[in-house]
């Protein structure tokens, strides 16, 4: 099979039809995360995303992380922990139940 798989076919990179510029459609809160050693997506690309978005919107920078496995990440954890309104203590509270 060759090709894009059926409604992923490449998108225009620039202009107003770019899914880049699609960002500034969604109303819902925005962080984007950026691993400091991605060697796949440059973080002027992610810059440049930020500045489309809402001001309230968020671009955290992971430190160490690559382009995958940044789930594993502390800071990354720590970020999503917060973004979810929880605090470590009650994970661990929940662990122990």
């Amino acid at each position: 099979m060759s090709g894009p798989a059926i409604g992923l076919e490449r998108q225009p990179l620039v202009g107003n039809d770019a899914p880049f510029h699609r960002v500034t459609q969604v109303q819902a809160p925005i962080v984007l995360f950026h691993g400091d050693k991605d060697e796949e997506i440059y973080y002027q690309s992610s810059l440049r995303l930020k500045a489309l978005l809402k001001p309230s919107d968020r671009l955290v920078l992971l430190p160490g992380a690559g382009h995958n496995g940044m789930t594993n990440n502390p800071a990354y954890q720590r970020e999503l922990t917060t973004l979810l309104g929880g605090n470590n203590d009650t994970k661990k509270r929940s662990d122990n139940e």
